[in-house]
């Protein structure tokens, strides 16, 4: 059998529809990301773009606190419930959790928003956006989970066209906003009518969520997977983007802006491949491992091995070009310290990888096991971080970031072995007791 046809057989054609349909979208809003970027860094001063970046992260990692890891449960779990009665039951108990847990870490940021602006040396009159991050974060959830329940439908063109319709108003109103002179203030306010619009359409439009409602045994096994799952997407955000956080409190504003453009392009191009396959990718898996563990494998080998091909040829292709790519989206003040850019791309490179790995562990149910490994990277990233930025400025970020991404990669790659041989052993013993 040639390789063409093995690949045919592993991979069905409707997945690799599904995964075209995605990638689509999430091309359409990169590309959008790519043509409002040099607006942003023309409207606003290094310092101002400074600051949107680290309250765009903040967003980030708020919407891991409200998220609640919620995206994982439906995935894993939702499967069981399509077209049962107690499917309603299903949804009705996931969004519920989601409006409790953002009403509480919204609260949260508005009690604690001086204490932050505080420790990240921020101007006072900057506060208020803490909050207003939570209130674009607390809309995200709602989508974020309507999107998830189209994905396990396997209704990638209605994902995709949420996806973008969202990316494109958001766009669209930041533009006009900053045409006003309104600056930061501008883009956090579109950010949030962006997500307000579709936070309360999308799930009540598509009747996803019929009614307050908690059912005890959904929520017990939901949370027992999502809290490990909300602690890995919290430490991966933290590992990813805390090192720009180190950088305000450390050096400034303006060497946040100098770090995190050319970074921020390398991380985009990999989360275009991540983000594509992982929609499509953990659907389909998960419906293939109920039926058959070893082919669900032998499918999840060989598209880690095309992906990874594709990955490569991507970051190297972008370091290729990083000069002139920089030059044409903003301008040449952000080409002072691009020479931080290989190695940070050894880590994004490492983290593209590890990422998808997660779905080993989700199929296993030892999402715990991953938060820890990525725990451990994420201190050495920090400790790398605290003990060199001071010294030798925003390198020692580009060394961390690669330093403790290969780790993660590293432990997460010998997890996936341990959990495959001790599967089989598993099915070899159950196969012995048969006979």
């Amino acid at each position: 059998m040639s390789h063409f046809q093995l690949l045919k057989k592993r991979i069905p054609l409707r997945f690799t529809q599904n995964f075209l349909i995605s990638l689509f979208a999430v091309i359409f809003l990169r590309a959008l990301s790519l043509i409002s970027l040099p607006v942003f860094t023309n409207l606003l001063t290094l310092e101002e773009f400074g600051v949107w970046r680290i309250f765009f992260n903040t967003f980030n990692m708020v919407c891991c606190l409200m998220m609640l890891g919620m995206n994982a449960p439906i995935l894993r779990y939702f499967p069981r419930y399509i077209g049962k009665e107690n499917e309603h039951r299903f949804r009705d108990t996931i969004f519920t959790s989601l409006a409790i847990s953002g009403f509480l870490v919204l609260f949260l940021l508005w009690i604690g928003r001086w204490a932050l602006c505080n420790f990240l040396n921020i101007e006072m009159k900057f506060s208020r956006y803490f909050v207003w991050v939570g209130i674009a974060a607390f809309f995200f959830v709602f989508f974020n989970g309507g999107l998830y329940f189209f994905r396990v439908r396997k209704a990638f063109w209605h994902n995709a066209g949420y996806m973008i319709v969202q990316g494109l108003f958001f766009v669209l109103l930041a533009i006009w906003a900053l045409g006003r002179g309104w600056g930061v203030a501008g883009i956090l306010g579109a950010l949030i009518f962006s997500y307000v619009a579709v936070g309360l359409y999308l799930p009540f439009r598509n009747r996803l969520w019929g009614a307050v409602k908690l059912d005890r045994a959904v929520l017990i096994s939901s949370m027992a997977l999502g809290l490990p799952a909300a602690a890995h997407a919290l430490i991966q955000w933290g590992n990813t983007f805390s090192d720009r956080y180190l950088i305000q409190k450390f050096i400034g504003s303006e060497q946040v802006a100098l770090y995190g453009l050319p970074c921020n392009l390398m991380i985009t191009l990999v989360s275009l491949l991540m983000m594509s396959l992982n929609i499509v990718l953990a659907p389909h898996i998960v419906k293939v491992w109920e039926n058959d563990r070893t082919e669900a494998e032998r499918k999840l080998r060989l598209v880690m091995r095309i992906y990874a091909l594709l990955l490569a040829a991507g970051v190297i292709g972008l370091n290729l070009v990083i000069r002139p790519v920089v030059v044409f989206l903003s301008n040449p003040n952000y080409l002072r310290d691009l020479n931080v850019l290989p190695t940070f791309t050894i880590g994004v490179f490492c983290l593209g990888l590890y990422n998808v790995m997660a779905i080993y562990y989700l199929l296993h149910e030892r999402l715990g096991l991953y938060v820890i490994l990525n725990c451990i990277g994420w201190c050495v990233n920090i400790s790398i971080n605290v003990l060199f930025l001071p010294r030798i400025g925003i390198f020692a970020s580009a060394i961390a970031a690669a330093v403790s991404h290969l780790l993660i990669f590293v432990l997460c790659l010998a997890g996936v072995i341990f959990l495959s041989r001790s599967s089989r052993r598993g099915e070899i013993k159950i196969t012995e007791a048969k006979a």
